[in-house]
């Protein structure tokens, strides 16, 4: 069996092919406010949209630190990539909460699937028979535009009212449609970062999903038979939503690299020569080559310790 070590190492191997890549379409997808189509195949096709996704259905059920150190590594290259492939990434944890056949359904047979979808809890998901109709607009839906799959958060009505679960509180549940079913505003995503992730709104209007297509979001969310391993222990937020963190760390490291790339032919405003020969500059990136490496160490071994 591959060691955790090993899928690391073949991971950012995948990730170090897709360099020039990733680099061609960078400004593309800046221009588009999407990833380009090339770029999420290859994604797909290296398995980085399956790194959470269980052995048992295909996946590479990597180790956390793992799924960490590979989206700073694509995030090096190009923030917007990184961030969608870290949603993307941790897309499969989905799955977990789903009934098994839809697990199996959605993760099992497409090896090339992705997951998107926005965690605000904006959607109406009406009481139907076998399901729920489900209307909303949900915002930040980064990788909308390239998705299999989208999930979004609902509030629960039956006859008109707000559906409470067993502690009185209003029931979240969260629906999964395919992408086909929404429609994206495109013009909803306007910012000075990560403008390739294609963080549009999306809607449903009277949209029927299916029961097995959901999940209620609470304390006490069972897991499948296919996610009982190691890596579905691990706290979802630390998967779902921490790793913005390995994002930030690749997008200054690629900073770095950039500016020193820069240094040996930069003319210096202040005074003669290039930027790499003075003082000042070299100071400065010295200090933020400590931040970065710093920030990375602390990071890691806080992975590791949870």
């Amino acid at each position: 069996m591959m060691t955790a070590q090993d899928a690391s190492a073949t991971l950012l191997d995948a990730v170090c092919m897709l360099e020039p890549l990733i680099r061609q379409y960078a400004d593309e997808a800046e221009s588009t406010r999407r990833l380009s189509l090339p770029v999420v195949r290859a994604l797909a096709e290296a398995g980085l949209f399956r790194m959470c996704v269980p052995l048992a259905l295909g996946g590479l059920e990597v180790a956390p630190l793992t799924f960490y150190r590979v989206i700073e590594a694509v995030a090096r290259l190009d923030g917007s990539t990184g961030w969608c492939t870290f949603i993307g990434g941790a897309g499969g944890l989905v799955g977990a909460y789903l009934a098994n056949h839809t697990a199996e359904a959605m993760f099992g047979r497409d090896p090339l699937v992705v997951m998107a979808g926005s965690v605000a809890p904006t959607g109406r998901a009406t009481v139907a028979e076998g399901g729920y109709l489900v209307s909303g607009r949900w915002p930040y839906a980064s990788g909308s535009q390239h998705c299999t799959w989208l999930f979004g958060f609902c509030h629960v009505f039956d006859a008109g009212q707000p559906r409470l679960t067993s502690t009185g509180v209003p029931e979240i549940r969260v629906i999964h449609i395919p992408a086909a079913q929404a429609t994206i505003l495109e013009d909803t995503w306007e910012v000075s970062g990560l403008v390739g992730t294609g963080s549009h709104d999306f809607i449903l209007e009277q949209v029927f999903v299916p029961e097995a297509y959901t999940w209620r979001f609470g304390p006490g969310m069972p897991r499948g038979p296919h996610y009982q391993g190691p890596l579905y222990q691990f706290p979802l937020v630390g998967l779902f939503r921490l790793p913005v963190s390995a994002v930030a760390l690749g997008i200054a490291q690629g900073a770095i690299e950039a500016c020193i790339a820069l240094a040996p032919a930069k003319r210096a405003i202040v005074g003669t020569g290039v930027l790499r020969d003075h003082p000042l500059f070299q100071a400065r990136i010295a200090e933020a080559v400590a931040l970065v490496r710093s920030a990375r160490a602390w990071l890691h071994t806080a992975v590791q310790q949870a």
